[in-house]
């Protein structure tokens, strides 16, 4: 291979990671916007940054499907409100609380068969959160609406991705467009 064919190959492979990766950058600076005025949290941040970058990919899989994400991002937010108020009410310490948050929204995403990694770590920022619970209900319902903004970029960008099949992306338990 000569030197201008690697070169170009270089380019094409440059452009395919340098856009969505933009994308996800965009997405992350406004998810760090909202959460710089509600009430800072690390962990939610990185959570969500690893979810934006997941959904960016332009391979088919069960980690990268929207309806993947979303409704794990909402147990993982059902998980954590309960066991920050049962830490509230029963003075849990932080590290029991952790434990049994990290050990209930990994059972219940393998039984749902909803396994995305980071939204362990949404159940386990939502006990550390240190703001109101409206601006983390804020937070994490315009993280969902910006999972939504990116997944169609992405299906706008990638020329194998039609829209019309968006919807698909829903339909995470019959997972027929995961079949070739």
């Amino acid at each position: 291979m000569d030197i201008k064919t690697f070169l170009t190959k270089e380019r094409i492979i440059w452009h395919d990671r340098f856009v969505p990766s933009m994308i996800a950058a965009v997405a992350v600076l406004i998810i760090t916007f909202i959460l710089q005025f509600s009430g800072f949290d690390i962990v939610l941040l990185t959570s969500i940054s690893a979810s934006l970058v997941i959904l960016t990919s332009q391979k088919l899989h069960h980690l990268t499907i929207l309806g993947t994400a979303i409704y794990s991002y909402i147990l993982a937010s059902v998980v954590g409100f309960s066991f920050l108020l049962l830490k509230q009410s029963i003075s849990l310490s932080i590290i029991t609380t952790s434990f049994i948050t990290i050990i209930t929204i990994s059972i219940l995403i393998y039984m749902f068969d909803i396994v995305h990694p980071p939204s362990v770590g949404i159940a386990l920022g939502i006990i550390y959160y240190s703001g109101s619970v409206f601006n983390l209900i804020f937070t994490l319902v315009i993280t969902l609406i910006m999972f939504i903004i990116v997944k169609i970029i992405m299906y706008l960008y990638y020329d194998h991705l039609k829209i019309k099949f968006l919807h698909h992306e829903f339909l995470i338990w019959k997972k027929k467009f995961l079949r070739k």
